[in-house]
């Protein structure tokens, strides 16, 4: 909501992880995964190329006049405390895109292995340093990674596409 995440990395799915190297088209937004032999395979971001638009999911339930709350719109206490039976959040999956409060712009697309993240693009993905836990930004984004994908993701340092986006109204 803040507007501080400006990018997001996926993996790319197969076969093209079992390609070493990748290389964009400049005046395209395709990519060819190469193989040692020269023999290549293109392919698209399939999130997007720079101009589209993109509508976020969140976890939501619907409001009394039709429309939609969201979750993140309360704290951890108004949660708690909340009467049973008052919120019925129901998964991001679900959300109509006529429902969704946050649009994005994608402005670039790349590709790259997961572990090539550096601290500047770490934060540029939400991540933050807590000094007193010797946690950078980069190694925060590589916890968070492992908790999601698992430890062998993360070790496997697949392929992801790279997404720059911006926020609009």
């Amino acid at each position: 909501m803040a507007g501080s995440k400006t990018f997001t990395r996926r993996i790319v799915k197969d076969p093209y992880q079992n390609f070493p190297k990748v290389t964009k088209h400049i005046t395209s937004n395709e990519f060819d995964f190469h193989l040692f032999d020269g023999i290549g395979k293109y392919t698209t971001c399939p999130y997007g190329s720079p101009g589209d638009h993109l509508w976020v999911r969140e976890t939501w339930d619907q409001g009394c006049m039709g429309g939609a709350i969201f979750k993140a719109d309360y704290s951890e206490e108004e949660l708690i405390n909340a009467p049973g039976g008052v919120f019925k959040w129901k998964s991001p999956f679900h959300l109509k895109r006529i429902n969704a409060r946050l649009f994005l712009e994608i402005i670039s697309t790349n590709v790259e292995r997961v572990q090539e993240i550096t601290k500047i693009n770490a934060i540029r993905e939400g991540f933050l340093a807590f000094p007193t836990r010797s946690l950078t930004p980069d190694l925060n984004f590589q916890l968070y990674w492992k908790a999601l994908n698992g430890n062998e993701s993360y070790d496997a340092n697949p392929w992801v596409w790279v997404i720059e986006f911006k926020r609009i109204s």
